[in-house]
């Protein structure tokens, strides 16, 4: 009996020790008792509670002061006022679980505000971090190995000690998805084989302050970018062309302004970026390499925000405006700097593109007066919650960019130019009919242009002794529309078709004075209509399993392809994943090899249809397996695969012409990844990667003779750190990279016309007494001669470069309503030396000239928002 009279009276003790009462209630009560006035910020008081036994004036203001985020200021004898006041926050933990493992946990205030960021070793170890209240605060808590939680702001307000409860993941491979895989803002989706990036969370990554999309991919294993372009990137041994890259369902065909050097992407304008390194899912096709998915906002609450950003390269502006909660509209926009301002970085990367051309005199070197360089671009996206179960988003792009440059002499003038222009438009449904059946619809409209002009002229007459030019136009428009069915939790089915119209055009022209002029053109379109399914299967925290496959029809081929795909996952315990995949892809359209429309510069490759006959249809099998192993803050994750490209169209001659043959080679790529990170302290992380790969071609009509590819590097050397204090951010890294391979084909194509320079040898001394030898006196400069292969090196130097990157973070208070970024890069720091390779120049007799990648090269950025 004394037992269930204690427990009723230890149960009506609990009881009201949990009464609790709004503390706007209690504030109103106690004014009108204790006629006093209290003025506070209604939004930041809204369901803030108190303990409803407090009645007294005094006893409420103590109360405040001593367990509450407020401060408290008397105006007057009968008037107070709370105002916010930065309060220490201390969390510890519940595991719902069975087990209570060391996990990380990410404290993060609204969208992208970090708290904290740790190791927690046990679940009862106690955290602390500073935090001012704000209205409509949200805090989440972000876990490796739990659900995130997510607190209402104002209920830390009179609470500021709290036991957050934490839920295990769910144990299908479904949910599994290691977060900060490279460092923060950079996840693993370890059953989709995917990894993405989300913008709005990514820490400070080698590659650009300005959170440039593509550099901050090619710091992954497996993607780099041989001459060290961002837009320029080789997924697993894939040229740029065979990769897929999409920004909102629209296909880009542009890598980037200045021949690729700068991402054509405004970073404002993205907000998650998917890669696919080992295939992709059977709902995308055209590309027989990898996949880039780029995404804008698609969350409505974060739609309200507005910036400005500057640094030596560019400007820019965006905004996200969210319009009565159902509608967001976003734009952004960038612009080179005016008046052909060639800033430290700019001439950095003019002497990189322009190394090996006309335009740089080895003497000399390149004359910036000569050089202009402008680009722009612009995104628009809107995004409409109709209702619960719709939601509409509509993205516009565009791209531009003209680079030109002059030559002359004391008769003739020349002007060369090359413009490039990317636009498009998309439309994308997403519709929910029941809690398990959700299907979507995607339209959109791309159109791609490249022009190229080179005019020569005699000054005294004005008469031209050149006129060549090129244009490669592509445009393409699609319908597709996907149905996703979940069958109960551990069965998923999508099923889906889509169409898509593609056409190409080419005119081509090269007149000379005195020469009959070559003129070429050529257009094709073609329409490719798919069907594609996958199922995935979660086993009960075991095994996941996906396979699918894409059937399509090409009306200009005629002729169907089917292309089967598979990845599968083991979880073979808590710590170590085994995983693989096995697919087949085909690739309609792509970019001929050797075959461009400009001298200047980088590879400028055209684009042209597969209509098999003169242009052959790419395909590919691919196969990867591997393993990801975690402890604790360790990662590390290793992947073996295997490529073999078939089909890949080459060009007999550098220009168009009637003597233009094609020809096919097959690419055998094979090789390792290997990536560890591991968690050093509170906000200091470092990693490494190293890659080894293998890339040789057979051309089809030389079966026996098979050449090393020139783009690959067999050794790849990665590391990285990062660490963060305060408003502080520094990272850095380091790359030691093979040279590429020096007797490339496009080399050994033209090695009978290349000359190489030699020293004439001086001759010996006349004995003594003895007179000079009769005839002329030998020259003793140098002399050029016929190249032969032993000219040529295997590889080109290593290329070693070391780059630091420092952000400063001056952040929002209460008296200033923007924050603001500065950030330095410093690429190359140490100024080593890189030799990309060399190329072949000269109108009749060839020589070989060496091109080189960036030196020091300094950049500055700041961005302000509000």
């Amino acid at each position: 009996m004394r037992r269930i009279l204690f427990l009723i009276c230890l149960l009506g003790f609990c009881h009201a020790e949990a009464q609790t009462e709004s503390l706007v209630d209690k504030l109103k009560a106690v004014s009108d008792k204790s006629s006093v006035s209290f003025s506070y910020d209604s939004d930041l008081l809204q369901n803030v509670t108190v303990k409803e036994s407090i009645v007294e004036l005094e006893d409420l203001l103590n109360y405040l002061v001593q367990n509450s985020a407020l401060r408290i200021e008397q105006v007057s004898s009968s008037e107070y006022l709370l105002i916010p006041q930065k309060s220490t926050i201390e969390f510890t933990f519940r595991n719902e679980g069975t087990t209570s493992p060391s996990f990380y946990v990410d404290i993060i205030r609204g969208e992208n505000e970090v708290l904290y960021q740790n190791f927690i070793s046990e679940a009862d170890q106690t955290i602390r971090f500073n935090w001012t209240p704000r209205p409509y605060d949200t805090i989440k808590v972000i876990s490796t190995a739990h659900d995130p939680v997510l607190l209402a702001g104002n209920s830390l307000i009179t609470n500021l000690t709290q036991r957050v409860s934490l839920k295990e993941k769910v144990t299908y491979l479904e949910e599994i998805v290691i977060q900060n895989y490279l460092t923060k803002g950079i996840n693993l989706d370890v059953p989709n084989q995917t990894t993405s990036l989300k913008t709005d969370d990514l820490a400070l990554i080698p590659g650009e302050t300005d959170g440039d999309v593509l550099a901050a991919l090619a710091t992954l294993p497996g993607v780099n970018t041989p001459d060290s372009r961002p837009g320029n990137l080789f997924i697993r041994g894939s040229s740029a062309d065979q990769n897929l890259m999409l920004y909102n369902n629209i296909p880009i065909y542009h890598r980037g302004h200045y021949f690729g050097t700068i991402s054509p992407y405004n970073p404002a304008a993205v907000s998650n970026v998917t890669i696919s390194k080992n295939g992709y899912n059977p709902s995308l096709g055209g590309r027989v390499g990898g996949a880039i998915e780029i995404r804008s906002q698609d969350d409505l609450s974060a739609f309200d925000t507005y910036g400005v950003g500057l640094n030596s390269l560019y400007g820019s502006v965006f905004g996200k405006a969210n319009i009565k909660n159902e509608v967001g509209i976003s734009v952004s926009a960038r612009h080179s700097l005016p008046g052909g301002i060639l800033s430290p970085k700019l001439r950095q990367i003019s002497e990189m593109v322009y190394s090996a051309t006309a335009l740089t005199d080895p003497q000399s070197g390149l004359d910036y007066d000569e050089i202009d360089v402008k680009y722009e671009d612009y995104n628009f996206n809107a995004l409409w919650k109709a209702s619960d179960k719709n939601l509409i988003k509509l993205s516009g792009l565009y791209s531009n960019n003209l680079t030109s440059y002059r030559l002359g002499t004391d008769s003739t003038s020349a002007e060369e130019t090359i413009s490039y222009h990317n636009e498009g438009l998309s439309l994308e449904w997403n519709r929910t009919f029941s809690e398990g059946v959700r299907g979507k619809l995607i339209t959109f409209f791309s159109n791609y242009f490249v022009r190229y002009d080179n005019e020569n002229k005699e000054r005294m007459s004005g008469q031209k002794t050149l006129d060549e030019g090129a244009e490669n136009r592509l445009q393409d428009a699609g319908l597709s529309y996907e149905l996703n069915l979940d069958a109960g939790s551990a069965n998923n089915v999508t099923l889906g078709l889509s169409s898509q119209w593609t056409d190409v055009a080419i005119d081509y022209r090269d007149a000379k004075a005195e020469s009959r002029p070559v003129i070429v053109t050529n257009s094709d379109n073609t329409f490719i209509h798919s069907l594609f399914g996958n199922y995935k299967y979660l086993g009960a925290g075991k095994f996941y399993f996906q396979a699918g496959g894409r059937l399509e029809y090409n009306s200009l081929t005629g002729r169907p392809y089917f292309s089967p795909r598979m990845l599968l996952n083991y979880d073979l315990s808590k710590s170590l994943i085994l995983k693989g995949s096995v697919g087949r892809y085909y690739q309609f359209l792509n970019q001929i090899k050797y075959l461009q429309y400009g001298s200047a510069g980088f590879d400028n490759e055209m684009w042209r249809l597969a209509d098999d006959k003169g242009i052959r249809v790419l395909h590919s099998d691919q196969a990867m397996i591997g393993g990801i192993f975690t402890k604790g803050a360790f990662v590390l994750d290793v992947e073996a695969y295997k490529k073999q490209v078939e089909d890949v169209n080459y060009s007999s001659t550098f220009r168009l012409g009637s003597e233009t043959q094609f020809s096919t080679a097959d690419w055998d790529i094979q090789g390792i990844d290997i990536f560890s990170k591991v968690q050093v302290a509170d906000g200091f992380s470092v990693w490494g990667s190293y890659e080894y790969s293998e890339h040789s071609l057979t051309f089809d009509s030389l079966t026996s003779v098979s050449y090393d590819y020139k783009n690959n590097r067999p050794h790849r050397f990665k590391m990285g750190g990062l660490y963060q204090k305060g408003p502080w951010k520094f990272s850095y890294s380091w790359k030691i990279l093979s040279g590429l391979y020096g007797r490339s084909v496009d080399i050994l194509a033209e090695l009978d016309q290349i000359f190489v320079r030699v020293e004439r040898q001086r001759p010996p001394p006349p004995p003594p007494g003895g007179g000079p030898p009769p005839g002329d006196p030998p020259m003793m400069g140098p002399q050029q001669r016929p190249a032969t292969i032993d000219d040529l090196p295997v590889r080109y130097p290593t290329f070693n470069s070391f780059d630091l990157f420092v952000t400063y973070q001056l952040p929002k208070r209460n008296a200033r309503s923007w924050d603001a970024v500065f950030g330095l890069s410093l690429i190359n720091l140490l100024n080593n030396e890189n030799q990309i390779d060399q190329v072949v120049r000269g109108p009749e007799q060839r020589n070989l000239v060496e091109r080189y990648a960036l030196g020091f090269t300094p950049n500055l950025n700041i961005t302000i928002t509000w």
